[in-house]
């Protein structure tokens, strides 16, 4: 997959001094409680899932770009985090990661709360056994290479310790928060990127992204959850007639520009909880591990991706048939009945301005 080039991760905007107003909490109860007057409604929880690498580096401008746009608008916003103890650092060793750099939840608090976060709840876990589960790995050896879209399951096993992440994180935020966001602990939010939650007065929520002069703005609507258009996985020739948002709610849709990004995810609290808390539960149950016919007839004949794979389906009782991590989490969706929206818009879409910082 494609990723932005990286950039330092710790710049946030200095035009208006934030400080006093983050670091209240961290280290004071008063002024929390005047930010959060009686006459603010609206909750948000932003759940951070991931290996914690980068997010030294990349606290605070998580901080100045979703965090901060909300205190002063939402009766309360919630950061959470779901992590490895590995800490993942594409720049050291596996026992530099799980030694002296092992997270702990002492640590996950001192680099939120140094951005001017207090995490409400952390849940730190081992990474080890988290993959696909044995009654699916143990047939890939009877599997040449060639037989797998990219190469084996490496991949796709990756994904179940990220959708492991993602349902551990949830399975934090108490049932009163309105809307969530899920991020990831190494993205970078580049300087003048807000996003605005609001919740109006007949209890319609909306979203405004901004990134200097352009806007992406939606109603947040019931069954739907809202993503980036994952570009990688379409012929490159169509972007530039792409509209700014992409709306899809059928399994017949396999028109380009469909694929979601799962690196970032939104919406309200019932739908986003339906798709991130329960791809692997459905997947490991074998909702996805399906005959050939049956593929065809849920979902059209496989189409060859434009990112390049000949084969066009896992081998079957493997886990998923899906290609890559990005196709199953779109089956997931509308297998559940549910709906997506697309941002393609590249002035604001977090898969085209937001990075990746994988060090430490």
């Amino acid at each position: 997959m494609s990723i932005g080039t990286s950039k330092p991760c710790n710049s946030v905007d200095e035009a208006v001094d934030y400080s006093s107003l983050l670091q209240a909490r961290v280290h004071g109860v008063q002024q929390v409680k005047t930010l959060h007057k009686e006459t603010k409604d609206g909750s948000l929880a932003i759940c951070v899932s991931g290996g914690l690498r980068g997010a030294q580096m990349c606290a605070a401008s998580l901080v100045s770009a979703m965090v901060q746009p909300n205190l002063e608008r939402l009766r309360k916003v919630g950061v959470f985090v779901a992590t490895w103890a590995d800490r993942q650092c594409s720049n050291r060793t596996r026992g530099e990661n799980t030694g002296f750099l092992k997270v702990t939840k002492g640590q996950v608090q001192q680099i939120y709360g140094k951005a001017g976060v207090n995490v409400e709840d952390i849940w730190i876990g081992n990474s080890v056994g988290q993959g696909i589960p044995g009654r699916f790995n143990k047939s890939w050896g009877s599997h040449s290479s060639s037989e797998y879209p990219l190469g084996g399951m490496h991949m796709l096993d990756g994904t179940h310790r990220m959708a492991t992440l993602w349902q551990q994180c949830l399975d934090l935020v108490p049932t009163d928060y309105e809307v969530i966001a899920h991020v990831r602990p190494d993205q970078h939010f580049p300087p003048n990127y807000r996003w605005h939650f609001q919740k109006e007065s007949d209890g319609i929520w909306e979203v405004n992204i901004e990134h200097k002069d352009s806007s992406w703005k939606s109603i947040l609507q019931n069954q739907t959850v809202y993503m980036s258009l994952n570009k990688y996985h379409m012929d490159q020739k169509l972007l530039h007639v792409l509209p700014k948002r992409i709306d899809v709610g059928d399994k017949s849709d396999v028109a380009a520009g469909t694929i979601p990004d799962d690196r970032l995810g939104f919406g309200l609290a019932e739908p986003v909880r339906a798709v991130f808390a329960t791809m692997n539960v459905y997947a490991d149950q074998g909702d996805y591990d399906i005959s050939q016919q049956k593929y065809r007839t849920r979902w059209g004949a496989p189409l060859q991706d434009f990112s390049g794979p000949i084969t066009l389906l896992n081998p079957w009782h493997t886990w998923v048939r899906e290609q890559y991590p990005e196709k199953l989490l779109k089956h997931h969706i509308l297998q559940r009945g549910l709906k997506y929206t697309l941002i393609s818009d590249d002035t604001v879409s977090p898969y085209d301005i937001v990075t990746l910082e994988r060090g430490c």
